[in-house]
């Protein structure tokens, strides 16, 4: 005796072993595993694109960007690789389960983590902008440019948090899309003002 669940579930899945026989499973798989992909090479475009201008600029002021860069990535390690990874660990487990109120309370607690700790960077880099750059360079020169450069993108840190943590949500709830299309209009419009 088979009954309806045991005929519906060898349907769907076989499990032989390591891997499932799903086409909806394996197409899945892949359509997010391509989207993120995508996703991490514009972005990682986005910086090789600022290099060339600044580079085409001047030594300096690729120095001074390299300079303020650094800060951004160690930002982008806690947010995205810490927190950011975090969420999408704890939280896609919870959405296999459909449980949606651990969901955002792992969400919660990461954004008030990365709000916290981006709130502390903004307002270092209003009190000792100089001192920011001065811990990757000591050429005077490259740390005018640099604390000219980290006075624009210091408004810029805790919209970057924000966005992350909120894109590592989606991401653990299988949205990808959002992320892939944000990376490709980040890649324009960085792109189209630093051309400016």
């Amino acid at each position: 005796m088979r009954g309806e669940g045991g005929s519906a579930l060898s349907s769907e899945k076989k499990d032989t072993g390591f891997f499932l026989h799903s086409r909806e499973f394996y197409k899945s798989f892949f359509v997010m595993m391509a989207l993120l992909v995508f996703q991490n090479i514009i972005t990682y475009s986005v910086n090789v694109a600022d290099n060339i201008m600044l580079g085409g600029y001047s030594q300096t002021a690729l120095s001074a960007a390299a300079a303020c860069n650094q800060i951004q990535y160690i930002l982008q390690q806690f947010t995205v690789m810490g927190l950011g990874e975090g969420i999408v660990i704890l939280s896609s487990q919870y959405w296999g389960k459909k449980d949606t109120e651990m969901i955002q309370r792992i969400s919660g607690t990461a954004m008030l983590c990365g709000i916290l700790a981006g709130a502390a960077l903004t307002a270092a880099a209003f009190v000792a902008p100089d001192r920011m750059v001065g811990i990757f360079t000591d050429d005077p020169d490259i740390i005018r440019m640099g604390v000219s450069y980290l006075s624009i993108i210091r408004y810029t840190y805790l919209i970057f948090i924000v966005t992350n943590l909120i894109l590592s949500t989606l991401r653990s709830v299988q949205v990808v899309r959002i992320a892939f299309l944000l990376s490709c209009l980040e890649l324009v419009i960085n792109a189209g003002i630093n051309y400016k």
